[in-house]
């Protein structure tokens, strides 16, 4: 997913990329790792506060009623990105 932003691909992300006015993008490597960062701290703060929603509402109690196997949804969600980017 960042990989537009960390190329400097500007088509796919419609993020004007680059140095402007002096200012660190994507483009230099502490953009990339501001990027990454930005990207990663979103992704855990989401997920914890979906976690104690979930804890909170539902209990653990749960997780042996409604457990998934979530790399086998993983598997597919890739290799139906993978259709989508050949065909496309």
């Amino acid at each position: 997913m960042l990989a537009p932003i960390l190329l400097g691909n500007t088509v796919l992300c419609g993020i004007d990329l680059g140095v402007i006015n002096g200012r660190i993008t994507a483009s230099t490597a502490a953009g990339g790792l501001a990027a990454v960062s930005i990207h990663t701290g979103a992704h855990l703060l989401v997920a914890t506060i979906l976690a104690v929603a979930i804890y909170e509402t539902a209990g653990v109690h749960v997780l042996r009623r409604a457990w998934f196997n979530i790399d086998r949804v993983w598997a597919g969600v890739l290799i139906v990105t993978a259709i989508i980017v050949a065909v496309s």
